[in-house]
C-alpha cells in the first residue's frame, strides 16, 4: 500500500513539473507558468502573443545592453530615474482606468517586466501576479489583460542617442489599494 502511494505522489509530482513547462494560450493570452527557484514556488506569467512575437523578433534583430551604454550619462544625470518613476505612475492611473482592474486587483501587486528599445518603445515581457499559486485568469478577463499589455506596449520612452539595434530589460512593481 505505501509502494502504492509513493507512486501515485511520484506520478502527481511529475505531472505538476511537466504542467510548469508549457504555455497555456487562452484568447491570445500566453499564460506561463514558472517555478521560483529560489522560493520554490508556482509564478503565473502572462503576455499575448503579439507581444511575444515581437519579444523573438526583437531578441533576432537586436542586442541586449546596459543603461550605460544607451544613456551613458547615467547615473550622473537623474532623467532616467525620473522617467522610470513616470514611467510607473502613468502605467498605474492607465491600468487603473481600465474597467474592473482597479477594483479586481484590490490589495494585490503586480510585477511587470518589459524591453525597453532604443528608440523608446516597449514590449511587454511578463506581468505576474506576486502571490503565489494565483492565476491572474481567475481574478480578470483575457481581455482586460490584453488591454494593460496593450497600455505597456504604448508606452514610448525618450529615445537613446546610441545608434544601433539594442534593448533594455526592465520592470516595475504597482501594488493596488
Amino acid at each position: 500500500m505505501k509502494k502504492l502511494f509513493v507512486l501515485f505522489c511520484f506520478y502527481a509530482c511529475i505531472h505538476i513539473v511537466a504542467q510548469t513547462q508549457q504555455d497555456r494560450i487562452v484568447n491570445g493570452v500566453v499564460e506561463t507558468c514558472d517555478m521560483a527557484q529560489s522560493e520554490k514556488i508556482l509564478l503565473y506569467n502572462y503576455t499575448t502573443v503579439e507581444s511575444r512575437e515581437s519579444m523573438t523578433a526583437l531578441r533576432s534583430t537586436s542586442e541586449p545592453t546596459r543603461y550605460e551604454v544607451l544613456f551613458p550619462d547615467y547615473p550622473e544625470n537623474d532623467d532616467e530615474i525620473s522617467s522610470m518613476l513616470q514611467f510607473k505612475k502613468w502605467l498605474h492611473v492607465s491600468l487603473g482606468n481600465i474597467p474592473n482592474i482597479a477594483r479586481s486587483l484590490s490589495g494585490k501587486t503586480l510585477s511587470i517586466s518589459f524591453y525597453r528599445k532604443a528608440d523608446g518603445t516597449t514590449i511587454c515581457r511578463r506581468i505576474t501576479l506576486s502571490r503565489p499559486c494565483m492565476k491572474l485568469l481567475d481574478i480578470i478577463s483575457t481581455n482586460e489583460i490584453k488591454r494593460m499589455i496593450d497600455k505597456i506596449n504604448s508606452y514610448k520612452f525618450k529615445a537613446s542617442k546610441v545608434n544601433g539595434n539594442y534593448y533594455l530589460f526592465a520592470g516595475v512593481t504597482l501594488s493596488f489599494k
